[in-house]
């Protein structure tokens, strides 16, 4: 990882690889009493190993807005072994995402998400590309009441497939979680953040300020 701090933003880097056994993936295989019929299920393949790189950028251009920008580029090799007839695949894939808040007097504030998926290698094919966006307006009252309001998938783009390219059949399928809606939340928060309660918790359980790395 490589860390640095700006006037208005912040940079974190980091460079990864990582490996998966008994991978969960996508399979489509003919029904063996129907060979006119495609099942589509999930199989534990064999191996998975994806290594890339990941940037985000953090941007303040004013005091009132902020801008947050994150980057993945990767490549993954799946080794799908005699579950799925050994079927193996490899190819570069990558996201991006956007986060850009803007806060209005009056405790107001405005978020616009947008995140792009490319297509990603499965044993028989591909992913089709995932890309979205939305938009939400947020009101703090009294210090402890949060209101928001929120424009989910407001282009109503987001879909989710695959394309499976094998030497008996192809196939391309797509299906959705949600279409576009929207949504209103009301949160009440209880007491007050006791920083030095927190302070106290640390010293008393002999932690430090480091935390914890998960690859």
């Amino acid at each position: 990882n490589l860390s640095k701090q700006y006037d208005k933003g912040t940079y974190l880097g980091s460079v990864y690889l990582r490996q998966t056994q008994d991978v969960i993936t996508n399979f489509v295989y003919l029904l063996p009493t129907d060979s006119s019929i495609l099942v589509s299920s999930f199989i534990n393949g064999d191996n998975q190993w994806s290594y890339g790189t990941e940037h985000s950028v953090k941007y303040s251009p004013v005091k009132a807005l902020d801008l947050t920008m994150n980057a993945n580029v990767f490549y993954t090799e799946i080794q799908g072994g005699s579950a799925i007839g050994n079927l193996n695949n490899q190819g570069f894939s990558w996201n991006a995402k956007l986060i850009a808040q803007y806060r209005l007097p009056g405790n107001w504030n405005l978020q616009l998400n947008g995140d792009y998926e490319a297509p990603r290698i499965i044993p028989q094919g591909r992913t089709i590309p995932v890309y979205g966006a939305d938009f939400s307006i947020a009101k703090s009252w009294k210090k402890a009441w949060t209101f928001n309001l929120s424009l989910i998938d407001m282009f109503n783009t987001r879909r989710f497939g695959n394309l499976f390219e094998t030497p008996v059949f192809s196939q391309e399928f797509m299906r959705r979680r949600d279409t576009r809606f929207v949504r209103l939340t009301a949160s009440y928060r209880f007491g007050e953040f006791d920083m030095f309660l927190l302070r106290r918790m640390r010293r008393s359980s002999g932690g430090g300020g480091g935390m914890d790395m998960d690859f």
